[in-house]
């Protein structure tokens, strides 16, 4: 532990009538030792030793001597105890138990140091419903089967279909590193099973394939350290995009043939329709490199379809072939998606949908 001399108080986690003192790296947080020993059973085995002598039942808090009732509230003994963490990463852990200056009242997008640092040092101190609270969060972003929506016969052009985010509002794109190597390091813990985490890994890889050339370099921690696929993770993403995009081209070819379904609500019907798929096929190829997220797929032709409908020609479908449209769009969607655990690789790690 550093010296007395050496420590700062923290702007932030620092109350004058806190029990319990962590130290880290450093700096100094006085907090409220209560929460903490609720939730984590390390942290309650390391504030369980006496205290030092020169702390007891007659000292206060403040180290002044009480002079009447009125400040018995004050005379609280304090325990201090030594994080190996970084200071940002214990103020993000304590946040969660102690509000600082910003009240988490209502919906709080977290930002990505606050998720890595709440499951690493919610899995290192044995706060399991910390974890689980942070995976919760991050599975909403990284889903592990899609939301199927209902598609009327009726349905318009301007209807707006479900549009997966690439990222938690916080995030940016970059933190989808992290998210894989957060649940790779859950993996060698054998946590993955328990908290159910190796679905998010697919959604997860398709992201970071729209990195370009960072998904190799990595991004920059608030800590200094940087953050970097290993390895082997980076050679799936590879392998993995070329599989996705050819996967993807093949869906889109299956969806705009609209020659070899004999489904197809109007093959004698409108020209007007047959030439929308025609120009849809001619413009989705350049969109393709965009969306390697599969989650997208039925968004995108969706947008790509009103484009059109407001362009100089004035092209749209009728209701019934848009219906049938998005109706193969988001069978195919459900193929892709199915489909990424083979083309990234992972199947041999027993993740199959």
């Amino acid at each position: 532990m550093a010296s007395p001399s050496n420590l700062r108080k923290d702007d932030e986690l620092w109350f004058e009538d806190g029990n319990l003192i962590i130290v880290a790296g450093g700096v100094e947080f006085r907090v409220y030792k209560g929460p903490l020993l609720l939730h984590s059973e390390v942290i309650r085995d390391m504030v369980s030793m006496p205290l030092p002598s020169s702390l007891d039942s007659t000292e206060s808090v403040d180290g002044a001597v009480p002079s009447g009732p009125e400040t018995v509230l004050a005379w609280v003994p304090v325990h201090s105890v030594q994080f190996h963490d970084p200071p940002g990463d214990v103020r993000h852990f304590l946040r969660a138990f102690t509000p600082g200056k910003q009240l988490r009242i209502g919906a709080v997008h977290p930002s990505f140091e606050e998720v890595s640092a709440c499951i690493r040092l919610g899995d290192k101190y044995q706060c399991k419903g910390l974890v689980e609270v942070y995976i919760d969060y991050l599975m909403q972003y990284y889903p592990s089967g899609l939301t199927a929506e209902p598609l009327g016969p009726n349905v318009q052009l301007v209807s707006n279909p479900l549009r997966y985010p690439l990222t938690p509002p916080a995030f940016e794109l970059k933190h989808t590193i992290g998210v894989v190597n957060i649940i790779r390091d859950l993996e060698r813990k054998g946590l993955d099973q328990e908290l159910d985490v190796k679905g998010l890994l697919p959604v997860a890889f398709a992201r970071c394939m729209m990195l370009g050339s960072q998904v190799a370099t990595g991004f920059d921690r608030s800590d200094g350290g940087r953050e970097k696929l290993s390895r082997e993770d980076l050679g799936r993403v590879f392998v993995g995009q070329a599989n996705l995009m050819r996967s993807y081209y093949q869906a889109l070819k299956r969806i705009l043939d609209v020659q070899f379904d004999p489904h197809w609500p109007r093959p004698n019907g409108p020209s007007d329709c047959a030439e929308v798929l025609k120009q849809l096929d001619h413009t989705l190829p350049d969109l393709k490199t965009g969306i390697l997220d599969p989650t997208q797929l039925v968004y995108m032709l969706c947008e790509d379809l009103k484009q059109q409908a407001v362009g100089p020609k004035r092209m749209k479908l009728c209701d019934d072939c848009y219906v049938w449209v998005l109706g193969r769009a988001r069978e195919e969607q459900e193929r892709l998606f199915r489909g990424l655990p083979t083309m990234l690789g992972l199947v041999e790690e027993g993740l199959q949908r």
